[in-house]
């Protein structure tokens, strides 16, 4: 069994993740972005890299997608 995924956990981590990288995937292509463009912050917290993100990923969203995570995994 994979470790949970929090909001510390990087977005790399996420992207691996069997449960979290679906998910984080599809909230990707709904806001019309490509994974990669994830590269540079993949070391980063996702909740840091949502910091840097200029308002386009807020805190809501980022608890949506670990609280989404939580039930799936």
């Amino acid at each position: 069994m994979p470790d949970a995924l929090t909001a510390r956990s990087s977005v790399g981590a996420w992207l691996k993740h069997p449960v979290g990288g679906p998910i984080l995937r599809r909230y990707l292509t709904a806001a019309g972005v490509d994974e990669k463009v994830l590269a540079p912050v993949s070391f980063l917290p996702l909740e840091q890299a949502a910091a840097l993100s200029g308002g386009r990923v807020t805190r809501e969203m980022v608890d949506r997608l670990v609280a989404e995570a939580a039930a799936a995994g």
